[in-house]
């Protein structure tokens, strides 16, 4: 009875801003023509950000625990408005998918106007983004919280690409990271003390190399001479939006990309995309105390390129350990090229 009850007041709760969100946006598209377009789209924000807070949060959200509450003043050509960003860990056993589909459905429904995004870019975390107009007024993030308890084994091993970022500047690493007996990918920053060295030592230790950029790229021959200095590269690692490829190299030497930030963007990027390079993202950078994330992960995954930094000693030692512990029950180490479709 009690469930029954509140779901009863979260039903009438939602019918009711849906009657006055719908008056709301009628009267609106009713005064269009009369109202300078900034008003509008300026009104119509700050009453989507009250039903997404008044609304919205306590139908879909109300177990969750709010871990992230900023907003930021944008401007444009129109004036200013409230750009919100929240981040919620839901509570254990809930899936972020569904939620992000029940708060999806609903802002469409309370808001036409509005347009609702929703994304993964990371495993296990929804993302959905709310525009009125071009105004980004809203970016809501919902975490699954893991539990000790993993999902189902799946039939097939998950093939796991492990990537390295920033060999070269440590001539120890050669010892303590391509020692490791199982596919590996190494991506080596160009003109490092121990370039040469090192991508000569990871084809004779059977792993694969990249050539590794943190910076944006301004010109083709930025690139060029990067993989000049990183030889045997199967590819090209890029942790920023490069501003220019030399896209009939990569295509004539069959090298790909691999986008180390997950969502880079830019027109360099979708040329080479037209133009049939072969772009590939990560699925998740890992960082210290990732492990019990990872194998959720893997246990959910066919496939997985998974990065992580040789600046961020814990968190490496901690996946390489990881891998060669477990290789063979969830996961199936593979070099990074083995993941492209065919």
């Amino acid at each position: 009875m009690k469930r029954f009850a509140i779901g009863t007041v979260v039903f009438c709760l939602i019918a009711l801003v849906l009657y006055k969100a719908s008056f709301f946006f009628s009267a609106q598209m009713i005064r269009g023509e009369s109202e300078a377009p900034s008003n509008a789209v300026e009104s119509t924000a700050s009453e989507l950000e009250r039903l997404v807070v008044e609304t919205l949060v306590p139908a879909v959200l109300k177990d969750a625990t709010l871990i992230e509450d900023e907003s930021e003043i944008r401007t444009d050509d129109m004036g200013e408005w409230n750009s919100v960003r929240m981040s919620w860990q839901l509570p254990e056993g809930t899936d972020p998918e569904r939620s992000a589909n029940r708060l999806m459905a609903l802002t469409q429904e309370m808001a036409p106007q509005a347009k609702v995004y929703r994304s993964n870019q990371e495993a296990l975390v929804e993302n959905l983004r709310i525009y009125v107009g071009k105004r980004l007024t809203h970016h809501i993030q919902l975490t699954q919280t893991l539990s000790d308890r993993l999902p189902p084994r799946p039939n097939n091993p998950t093939e796991l690409a492990v990537v390295v970022l920033g060999l070269g500047q440590d001539g120890q690493q050669s010892r303590t990271i391509l020692e490791r007996r199982f596919p590996l990918t190494v991506a080596i920053a160009p003109y490092s003390p121990f370039a040469l060295r090192q991508a000569r030592d990871a084809v004779i230790k059977h792993k694969e190399v990249l050539c590794y950029f943190d910076e944006p790229l301004k010109s083709n021959d930025e690139l060029l001479r990067g993989l000049a200095a990183v030889p045997n590269a199967t590819g090209v690692a890029l942790n920023a939006s490069p501003q220019a490829l030399p896209v009939k190299k990569l295509l004539e030497d069959d090298l790909y990309l691999l986008d180390a930030q997950g969502d880079i963007e830019s027109d360099a990027i979708r040329q080479a995309t037209n133009s049939g390079v072969n772009i590939l993202r990560l699925d998740h950078a890992f960082a210290a105390d990732d492990s019990l994330k990872l194998q959720h992960i893997a246990r959910v995954s066919e496939g997985l390129i998974v990065t992580v930094s040789v600046d961020a000693p814990e968190a490496l030692s901690e996946l390489l350990d990881w891998v060669g512990q477990d290789a063979g029950r969830d996961i199936r180490p593979v070099f990074v090229s083995e993941l492209i479709e065919n």
